[in-house]
């Protein structure tokens, strides 16, 4: 028993459901080949239409060449009713919107975790998952200069009494912003971090004084 499957190709994805058939009988022909050539075999298939394939006169050019390739081979072609084939039919013969969407999903929160080395631990049949957060040192800096700078946390305990403060919010982090933008904390030493890090980084193109601080005021 073997199982062979993949990706359709963008042109593929405009194929009518026999062409996609049809590709489908050519792909397992092409991989089994070597199992296959100078054989004598059976295909069973849970299209219809494609019992008649030999029979057709009406094809256009791509089944045309396909028939081609299958004429290499000595095999008869059977359908193969879904009710009688109720395994493969509930993974092939499903909504394809609706399986696509459960796999594309899967194999991009595969990918994503690759990416950051998340491990994945299971003790006592139960997964136990590790997450990496991502932050700059500098926002974390202003996260820990916050906690201690006595207007940030008037502010937090008067939005706490459900006091309205147009402008302001919490951010799920927990820092506090206005307007969208950092509030920073009344930090010297940090707010020379901060003018640093726009001044120095090789991402920053400095024009000036006035440029600087338009691009300060846009986070801060």
């Amino acid at each position: 028993m073997a199982y062979g499957s993949r990706q359709l190709k963008n042109h593929e994805k405009n194929y009518l459901t026999p062409d996609l058939e049809f590709a489908a009988i050519v792909h397992a022909l092409k991989i089994w080949r070597h199992y296959l050539y100078g054989e004598k075999f059976e295909i069973f298939t849970g299209h219809k239409s494609l019992k008649y394939l030999f029979t057709q006169k009406d094809l256009n050019m791509r089944q045309r060449h396909w028939m081609e390739y299958l004429e290499d081979h000595q095999f008869t072609l059977s359908y193969h009713p879904g009710k009688a084939n109720v395994v493969a039919d509930a993974l092939s013969c499903k909504n394809r919107g609706i399986v696509s969407s459960l796999a594309l999903g899967e194999w991009n929160m595969v990918g994503t975790l690759n990416e950051f080395g998340v491990q994945m631990e299971v003790q006592d049949e139960k997964a136990y998952l590790g997450a990496l957060i991502a932050m700059s040192k500098i926002l974390s800096e202003i996260l820990e200069s916050q906690k201690y700078d006595q207007k940030v946390a008037f502010i937090k305990a008067r939005m706490e009494s459900s006091e309205t403060m147009p402008g302001w919010e919490i951010h799920t982090n927990g820092s506090l912003k206005y307007q969208g933008r950092m509030s920073m904390p009344s930090d010297d030493s940090l707010r020379e971090n901060v003018f640093k890090e726009f001044h120095h980084s090789v991402f920053v193109v400095h024009l000036g004084g006035t440029k600087m601080y338009q691009d300060l005021k846009r986070q801060y």
